[in-house]
């Protein structure tokens, strides 16, 4: 047994749900140390924040804002909140996914960083699939790979990628057990959010764990419900709509391999046939409305 008694394949996650402070970086980093210490006193070693939670998330013309407050994260001249994020991860000991704007020369993405308790240099995953007005603010990302954990490995998504089959698809080829998704998910789609956090976890025979946010997202309300699932699409804890809290829960990787040898999805998957699924479509990102 590992310390705090549990097995080699067991850990505890978080995930955080709080309302943002729109534009206010300074206010955001308080309430994010808040919330990871407490995350960490309560035994977690890996805590999963929502997306743009540094600067707070919006729609419509006021997000171009976001390109304003965007930091670099990885190259010289790192910003200035991103070192404090990772001063606070290594401090507490933990794994930090926390969701942000990223710049790198002159392009911004809407990004996860993941930081590490080691203090070394963050990981950043990318957000993919732009939804709607996005495209006018973020630059599309490239999915990222699987890093490792305090067990198993760990990646993370964003948002709309969370509704792509082929998003999860990949990071779970790619070896990843935990999925972590950061997300600003408004109405009107709690139903969405509740059916794929669910499918993408059973369909994948992985744990995945969905941040969201409470409070205004533009125009919309966030639909809160942050969630924690196992393998087999278990909900192990779900947050309500507006309350902040920290929910915890117990990974068990051991799960994800019993999982996959019940339902043998990879090995019977059929690559060949799918070639649909790589073909150009009339539509692309450009021409959503």
């Amino acid at each position: 047994m590992s310390a705090g008694g549990l097995g080699e394949e067991r850990y505890v996650l978080a995930v955080c749900q709080f309302e943002p402070a729109l534009f206010d970086k300074r206010t955001n980093l308080g309430r994010i140390a808040d919330f990871a210490g407490f995350a960490a006193r309560d035994g977690a070693k890996v805590v999963v924040f929502p997306e743009c939670c540094l600067t707070g998330y919006t729609t419509g013309p006021e997000q171009s804002r976001l390109k304003d407050l965007a930091e670099p994260i990885t190259a010289a001249g790192t910003g200035e909140s991103v070192r404090a994020l990772r001063a606070l991860a290594e401090s507490l000991s933990v794994y930090m996914f926390c969701g942000m704007p990223e710049l790198v020369s002159d392009a911004v993405y809407n990004s996860c960083v993941l930081f590490f308790p080691t203090g070394a240099s963050p990981r950043v995953f990318r957000k993919v699939h732009m939804w709607r007005a996005e495209a006018n603010v973020f630059q599309v990302g490239a999915l990222g790979s699987p890093e490792r954990g305090p067990r198993g490995t760990i990646a993370a998504m964003i948002c709309y990628d969370l509704e792509f089959p082929e998003a999860a698809r990949s990071l779970a080829l790619l070896g990843a057990d935990v999925i972590a998704v950061s997300t600003a998910n408004m109405e009107p789609w709690a139903e969405h959010q509740d059916v794929y956090v669910r499918a993408r976890a059973m369909e994948n025979n992985v744990h995945l764990a969905l941040a969201n946010c409470t409070g205004p997202i533009g125009n919309s309300r966030s639909v809160g419900a942050s969630t924690i699932v196992d393998p087999y699409g278990h909900v192990l804890t779900r947050a309500s709509t507006d309350e902040e809290v920290v929910l915890l829960a117990e990974i068990d990787l051991g799960k994800n391999r019993v999982a996959r040898s019940e339902t043998q999805y990879r090995e019977r998957r059929c690559p060949s046939l799918y070639e649909t699924l790589v073909e150009e479509t009339p539509m692309t990102a450009t021409s959503l409305p």
